[in-house]
């Protein structure tokens, strides 16, 4: 009698598990279920970027929100996207000059046209004794300072360059030269620019507001390149800040002011470097605000000419065809 209940016992522990048999019914569920979670689900997953279809036209930014309630971070920054320049804040006034302005001394007026000379054939040190020749002159007058603003800044200098335009706007704040470069350093310090190495003290808005300001002074006119540069960083610094629209407006401008003329015949470096870098057109820069507004057909059908006018460079081309 033991040896035959040892022999269940072992019987018993060698003995496989039978395995049950869903009903048919149970196992194609499964299945339907399994294919909706390898195929379907993916694409489903909340947060996941969709591009729209080939051929769609894509929404703005502002239709994007619609569905949004109340006051919520998208449903801002698609009102911001749309805002016009001249609802921006703060609001910007033509710069009034001093009443009463001293000419600078002749002497001193002598060292600065041989300064600005020497700026433009990029001798910068020997511009930098000039200044100080005319600084010991006359060591407050806004017109020194403009001018060692423009040496500091064409130098590289941010900081230096923010100091003396600074006390050369303090002393005249209707000169557009001198608000542009105030406006770049402010921008530059914004967004941290390594290159130079200045302390993050500005930002965009302060950029955003020396370039229109620029665009008030009374001598905007005698220097159309200066006015050009001004419409592009005025277009990057509102695309950094999400005022697309307003973006778009002033790189047109810039298109316009800088149509059909050639790096080689631009006076002035700072542009001529610019239009170089941008094969003479801001429609690359333009491509980006419009991607960042969703109308990525748009985008595309801005880098085509691109594509056209440098025909070996791939990267405008993979671009597009991100975009389509």
């Amino acid at each position: 009698m033991k040896t035959s209940q040892r022999q269940n016992v072992k019987t018993s522990q060698h003995r496989r598990p039978q395995s049950r048999q869903l009903p048919v019914s149970t196992s194609r569920h499964l299945d339907v279920f399994f294919v909706f979670l390898l195929v379907v689900a993916p694409g489903c997953a909340v947060g996941a970027p969709q591009r729209p279809p080939k051929g769609a036209n894509a929404t703005s930014a502002a239709e994007d929100v619609q569905g949004d309630q109340g006051d919520s971070p998208r449903k801002k920054d698609a009102a911001k996207a749309h805002t016009p320049l001249s609802q921006i804040e703060p609001a910007v006034h033509k710069p009034t000059p001093p009443k009463t302005l001293n000419p600078v001394s002749e002497q001193a007026a002598r060292h600065v046209a041989t300064a600005l000379r020497l700026i433009e054939d990029r001798r910068y040190t020997e511009a930098a004794l000039k200044l100080a020749k005319a600084l010991r002159e006359d060591p407050s007058h806004p017109q020194i300072h403009r001018a060692l603003c423009r040496l500091h800044w064409r130098a590289g200098n941010v900081e230096r360059a923010r100091t003396h335009a600074v006390r050369a706007l303090e002393g005249n704040p209707d000169n557009a030269a001198t608000q542009y470069i105030l406006g770049r350093c402010e921008a530059m310090s914004a967004t941290g620019d390594d290159r130079y190495q200045s302390e993050a003290r500005g930002d965009l808005s302060a950029a955003i507001l020396h370039y229109r300001t620029a665009l008030l002074c009374s001598d905007r006119n005698r220097d159309p390149d200066n006015v050009a540069l001004i419409h592009y960083y005025l277009g990057e610094a509102l695309t950094g800040a999400g005022y697309l629209d307003a973006a778009l407006k002033q790189y047109s401008r810039f298109d316009r002011a800088v149509t059909g003329r050639d790096p080689a015949d631009v006076n002035d470096s700072e542009l001529a470097t610019l239009l170089h870098s941008t094969n003479g057109s801001a429609r690359e820069a333009r491509s980006r605000t419009l991607d960042k507004l969703g109308r990525f057909a748009e985008a595309a059908a801005e880098l085509a000419p691109l594509i056209a006018q440098l025909p070996d460079d791939v990267r405008h081309r993979d671009r597009k065809l991100q975009l389509l």
